[in-house]
């Protein structure tokens, strides 16, 4: 018994035997189209199953036939053409193990300069506040050498050690036992003169970094500059 058939006895007006008067009562329309639309929805995916299966097969016999195709045309190779292949392929080999050598060389190099820098900080002296971030200050440091590819011309390197002291007074520690290192100094003496809070040579962004870098040169720089402390 199925709907299609009950629906075309009422349609003749035909009377409905006591087991059809049943069946329509329980029929749960709801229930028979979720069916129909999962029976539907298996179909559609069978069917996408299957057509996945054919493209999959002729993916497979088209990459069959281009390694086919590669190896006739390898075998159809004169002599010298094969070598010639072979001397491109070796080629390029060599020329990826030369880039491969030179960017380690320039990692070694690069290694052995930042190495040769902290030999030279260590020679002349320079510790650093303790307050600071090392990598602050080995970076700044480090950065006097720009543009420095020789790093054993001493009278140079002396130049942007000597350079770097006196405009970095405020991260270098003072290891003389006189204070901060405002006076008494090169560095200390140009920082004097070049007081971020006198009126003359302000600079909001010089207060700024000492503040941070060394409070207490901060302090006697105020000092100096007549500024009054609580």
């Amino acid at each position: 018994m199925n709907l299609k058939d009950v629906l075309a006895k009422i349609n003749k007006a035909e009377t409905l035997t006591d087991e059809e008067k049943a069946y329509l009562s329980k029929f749960d329309y709801d229930a028979e189209l979720n069916a129909a639309a999962a029976a539907a929805r298996r179909k559609a995916e069978g069917e996408r199953d299957a057509l996945k299966t054919e493209l999959d097969k002729l993916n497979a016999a088209a990459a069959e036939k281009a390694k086919a195709d590669a190896e006739a045309k390898k075998a159809s190779m004169t002599a010298a053409e094969k070598q010639a292949a072979d001397f491109k392929a070796l080629q390029a080999k060599v020329a990826q193990l030369e880039k491969d050598k030179a960017e380690e060389a320039k990692r070694a190099a690069a290694l052995q300069r930042e190495q040769d820098i902290v030999r030279l900080r260590e020679k002349a002296g320079i510790q650093f506040a303790a307050n600071i971030d090392p990598a602050i200050t080995g970076s700044a440091f480090a950065r006097a050498f720009d543009g420095l590819d020789d790093l054993t011309n001493e009278q140079e390197v002396a130049l942007r050690i000597k350079r770097f002291k006196d405009a970095n007074l405020g991260l270098i520690a003072d290891n003389t036992g006189r204070g901060s290192g405002l006076g008494g100094s090169p560095a200390g003496d140009a920082l004097a003169k070049n007081n971020p809070w006198a009126k003359e040579t302000e600079n909001i962004t010089k207060q700024a970094e000492i503040e941070l870098s060394n409070p207490s040169l901060a302090a006697e720089l105020k000092a100096a500059a007549g500024y009054e402390t609580a």
